[in-house]
């Protein structure tokens, strides 16, 4: 087998190192942001639900003290709930049978 001659002037091939190398360096600062990314967004994101939290909280504390405060008006102090009755098992109902008293 015969080896074809070298000429002077050519460098020794170098094997393409420098390529994978590049490669793989842009890959890390690439997933590097990405991850910064995602970090940043779910900050903001996590801000926008906690002021979504905060808005309907208010909401439901001013729904709540209008009703309240509607029903403590006078003429709507029937409409609140009255203590209920006790009910006490008289002695001739029998095992397991409740009666109202009024």
């Amino acid at each position: 087998m015969k080896v074809p001659p070298r000429h002077p002037n050519s460098a020794p091939p170098e094997g393409g190192f420098s390529l994978p190398l590049v490669l793989v360096a842009s890959l890390m600062v690439l997933l590097g942001g990405l991850m910064l990314a995602d970090r940043a967004s779910d900050g903001v994101i996590s801000a926008a639900f906690q002021r979504d939290s905060s808005d309907a909280r208010d909401a439901a504390e001013t729904g709540v003290t209008r009703i309240v405060g509607e029903l403590n008006r006078p003429q709507n102090r029937g409409l609140l709930a009255k203590k209920p009755a006790i009910t006490t098992p008289p002695a001739t109902a029998g095992p397991g049978r409740m009666q109202l008293h009024r």
